[in-house]
């Protein structure tokens, strides 16, 4: 309706009454924003892999069992969606969100997954959201803090900074059709975390689903506090994934969804949160004092047939350590000194 579509706008972002941050410093957030928006947060995954199942079965990582095994478990998977939605015949389509097509260990294994998802028979899709400085700088906030008790809060005019920049996000996704045509969706990391509670209230029909590929600190810390500086970043984020929406503290996400019509008042806990959470160890999950979603332990994982992960020849090494001075020669007569490698 109009009526939504005035709401899904920058026009409601700029009207938008901030409680903390400043008329000028919202102006200049939102051009910012505006101005570097991606001209499509669908990603070129074709472009960037072309990696099917059998090639790790002709290298000999993965028997014809093991594929049995993970295509049986895809139909298992398949079968719960569409039952779920009550049509036995229906594409089951993924949508996999986080915050960069390029650098870090989402990015780099996003491709290559969506490819395998595809290749299991799923209908697969990468998505990257928008994002600006001020923006970035609350997340990486969040990323360090969360690994780091003694790391300072948020700032009030932070919070509102990450519902403005999340609300964006949720409109640019649904302008774009994209969350109306899937039924699971996969979001990584802190950066997108914002979405699942709106998400989740406007598109109750998706499976949402969150991981956390960082290590979580845990800190004695209540998860309601008396205001919003009060609250720790791991009981921030922590609380947000378990749906507890502080009407205070979450003001715009409140106003948001009363201005489509929901009546937040009706909602619980259980509106706002994902249907599972994946994490590395159990101890992460404590970090977060997860205790009213599901938690999956997914350990991290390579993949191993990825170029930086195969073997180097000795010439690649040798011209290398010529090019930086670390022998006088590529010769292979050369003896190469031991080499120490540091993956962080």
């Amino acid at each position: 309706s109009s009526d939504v579509s005035q709401v899904m706008s920058f026009n409601w972002l700029r009207s938008a009454s901030m409680n903390h941050l400043s008329a000028p410093d919202q102006k200049e957030l939102l051009d910012t924003l505006e101005t570097g928006q991606r001209i499509m947060p669908k990603v070129n995954v074709e472009a960037m892999s072309n990696l099917k199942l059998a090639r790790f079965v002709s290298a000999d990582m993965m028997s014809d069992g093991d594929l049995a095994t993970m295509k049986e478990t895809a139909q298992q998977v398949k079968a719960l969606v569409r039952a779920r939605r009550g049509n036995p015949d229906m594409p089951v389509r993924a949508l996999l969100v986080n915050a960069t097509e390029l650098g870090g260990g989402v990015a780099e294994m996003r491709p290559d997954s969506v490819m395998v998802l595809r290749d299991l028979g799923f209908t697969a899709d990468w998505a990257v959201i928008d994002g600006c400085g001020r923006f970035y700088d609350s997340t990486v906030h969040i990323h360090e803090a969360i690994q780091n008790p003694n790391y300072v809060p948020l700032s009030d005019s932070d919070y509102e900074v990450l519902q403005m920049v999340t609300i964006h996000n949720v409109n640019r996704f649904h302008c774009e059709k994209l969350l109306s045509n899937v039924d699971v969706l996969w979001i990584d990391d802190p950066q997108p975390l914002g979405m699942i509670p709106l998400i989740r209230v406007l598109y109750p029909h998706l499976v949402v689903v969150w991981r956390c590929h960082i290590h979580a600190h845990p800190q004695e810390v209540p998860v309601h506090a008396a205001c919003a500086s009060d609250y720790s970043v791991q009981a921030y984020v922590g609380g947000v994934l378990q749906g507890n929406i502080d009407a205070t503290r979450d003001h715009l996400w409140c106003r948001y969804l009363t201005d489509l019509g929901v009546n937040v008042s009706s909602l619980t806990a259980a509106d706002y949160r994902p249907h599972l959470a994946v994490f590395h160890t159990a101890e992460f999950a404590k970090g977060l004092d997860v205790q009213t979603v599901p938690v999956h332990l997914m350990g991290p994982a390579i993949n191993p047939i990825a170029v930086k992960n195969m073997d180097l020849s000795r010439s690649f090494l040798a011209a290398t350590m010529y090019k930086f001075g670390v022998i006088p020669s590529p010769s292979p007569d050369v003896p190469l000194p031991p080499v120490v490698m540091q993956v962080s």
